[in-house]
């Protein structure tokens, strides 16, 4: 079976049966599937809607990428009538150690509002928590497993024996969003 890494603020439709990976924290994954014609649409989305009004219409925001997931589904033949979905993530993973709000829970209220809106019945769901998840979906089964990151504050319980590739690996974090870089 072809594999598949969706990252945040990208979305994703297919009538082939794929293994979507991909890891949350306070993002949300909202899995849409028409079951009769095999259509699976997957949405991963960083903030509900854009803070201001120089934004562009970024699948990074839950109210472009859910639309544009559920058009995409329906030009390859989707109904809405028949779409379900399964809604996962949102966590508050950095509540306790930074004193933020929730931006997990803003999501998982939009996402639910959303469906709710469009009357699209909610097959499951796992929303919320503190730890991160990682998320497998089958999109041919509207599957979804997950399991959820180790949540320890020590770095070397959570990725290993952290000495051996702290001169091996450089990471640069880019972010373009005003609310995120201001916490």
């Amino acid at each position: 079976m072809e594999k598949v890494s969706l990252y945040p603020g990208q979305v994703f439709v297919t009538q082939d049966s794929i293994e979507i990976h991909s890891t949350l924290g306070s993002c949300v994954e909202v899995v849409l599937h028409d079951p009769l014609r095999r259509i699976t649409g997957v949405s991963i989305f960083v903030q509900a809607q854009p803070d201001g009004v120089l934004s562009t219409r970024s699948p990074r925001y839950g109210c472009y990428a859910l639309a544009q997931v559920l058009e995409r589904m329906c030009t390859l033949g989707a109904e809405p009538q028949r779409v379900l979905a399964r809604v996962l993530g949102g966590g508050a993973v950095n509540n306790g150690k930074l004193g933020l709000t929730s931006a997990g829970k803003k999501n998982v209220d939009f996402a639910l509002s959303w469906l709710r809106q469009l009357r699209i019945p909610i097959v499951s769901s796992e929303l919320g928590g503190s730890r991160a998840r990682s998320v497998i979906v089958d999109s041919g089964k509207f599957l979804v497993r997950q399991t959820f990151v180790h949540d320890s504050t020590e770095p070397e319980a959570a990725c290993g024996n952290l000495a051996s590739v702290r001169n091996k690996v450089r990471i640069i974090i880019v972010e373009n969003s005003p609310s995120v870089r201001a916490m």
